[in-house]
């Protein structure tokens, strides 16, 4: 019987693929055993604070310095430019979809760009503005590349 080759990025791949679903396991187990409204607060205040620690916590708050750039008016929304301070001197730009045929306050989505190599302006199916012209606000965030 002779050996069979098994390239590293193979093996790292099945490693973390076991390891993936044995937590998965876990979660799921611990997550069933979950009958009351109580234990579903602890479980919520265990998550958080895994989270927050695997975080580092969160950052100190700070203005956001927003500001609308400018407006495109579409079709039954309209696309606003924004940028804002997610940190002090870190801008983000991102665009807000706002329904134009109904009168707010409108509930609230957060879009962030997937796979495409043109972020948010990807034309698979754009769901913020089927969302800006449904009634909902969007905000879509420009990704760092």
């Amino acid at each position: 019987m002779g050996l069979a080759f098994r390239s590293s990025a193979q093996t790292v791949d099945q490693y973390l693929t076991g390891l993936a679903m044995r937590y998965l396991e876990e979660r799921a187990a611990s997550v069933a055993k979950i009958r009351k409204p109580e234990e579903v607060r602890q479980r919520q205040a265990y998550i958080r604070k895994k989270v927050m620690a695997e975080l580092g916590g969160l950052p100190e708050k700070t203005p956001l310095n927003p500001r609308i750039t400018g407006t495109l008016e579409r079709d039954g929304y309209r696309i606003q430019k924004l940028i804002y301070e997610s940190l002090p001197k870190f801008y983000v730009t991102a665009n807000i979809y706002v329904p134009a045929r109904a009168a707010g306050p409108f509930p609230a989505m957060l879009g962030v760009a997937g796979h495409s190599n043109n972020g948010k302006a990807a034309r698979a199916p754009n769901r913020s503005t089927q969302t800006g012209s449904a009634a909902a606000n969007a905000l879509c965030v420009d990704k760092i590349v």
